[in-house]
């Protein structure tokens, strides 16, 4: 058989057929991914009940203060991180369970703080965070998918790449 441009050996209608298929599907699937970033971009608040909701999270401290509204979320394990691209008011994830995350959360006036792959924080993190009224919380999800999960119920985050200007409102 000698060598052909198209391995399936195609007539011209079937190929026009395909790509005419393929065109639709194109521009239906881009017109959910419009819907679906601006669902998930509108940047509606959520109430801490909600994220316990959707990270299937335990309260560790703060059960008084589920109704709470957080706006925006940011996720690091470096603190510095936080402290550079995270806006008052929002809900911090982190891998870390030391009292350092509670600090940072009080500098920053976040609202709440949430520790992922089912971490459990250490005793004066709790004792620290009671203190300060900062509502604590735990997922077992790792924290790719607990943002994954937290955006897709339409929480933005701070900022989305690094370098923007940091609104401190």
């Amino acid at each position: 058989m000698p060598f052909s441009s198209d391995p399936f050996h195609l007539k011209p209608e079937t190929v026009f057929r395909v790509e005419r298929k393929v065109e639709v599907l194109s521009v239906l699937a881009y017109d959910i991914f419009k819907q679906y970033t601006m669902l998930s971009q509108s940047g509606d608040n959520m109430k801490l009940r909600e994220v316990r909701e959707v990270l299937d999270a335990e309260v560790v401290v703060g059960d008084d203060q589920l109704d709470m509204e957080v706006e925006k979320g940011a996720c690091a394990d470096l603190m510095s991180d936080l402290l550079v691209y995270c806006k008052t008011g929002s809900l911090l994830l982190t891998g870390l369970t030391n009292h350092q995350v509670i600090r940072t959360a009080e500098v920053l006036d976040a609202a709440a703080v949430v520790m992922v792959r089912g971490k459990r924080p250490q005793p004066e993190t709790v004792k620290l965070a009671e203190e300060l009224h900062i509502p604590l919380l735990t997922t077992q999800y790792i924290l790719f998918e607990t943002v994954g999960r937290l955006y897709m119920k339409g929480m933005a985050g701070c900022i989305e790449r690094a370098g923007e200007e940091r609104d401190f409102s």
